[in-house]
């Protein structure tokens, strides 16, 4: 026996044709979800993800750089206090 793939759009559309019968506002409401089954898909794409991945990257390497630039910073403070100037 051979099972029928169920998608998120089959079954909208099942929703859709079984509870037309039971009212209008029983119908708005599978219309809305089959609205958002259809715009759900095409939230992330692969390009999407992939972009946010580079996006995250170089926050990463900007939080890096504020790190090693404060570390400096404090370090130099250290030394000024320490020996009068600090060391290049």
């Amino acid at each position: 026996m051979l099972k029928k793939k169920v998608t998120l759009e089959t079954l909208a559309a099942q929703m859709v044709e079984g509870f037309a019968k039971q009212g209008k506002e029983i119908h708005d409401l599978t219309e809305t979800v089959g609205f958002v089954v259809k715009h759900v898909a095409k939230l992330a794409t692969k390009e999407d993800a992939a972009a946010l991945g580079i996006q995250i990257t170089g926050i990463e390497t900007q939080l890096r750089d504020m790190k090693h630039t404060k570390l400096h910073a404090r370090v130099a403070d250290l030394e000024e206090k320490v020996f009068g100037a600090a060391r290049v």
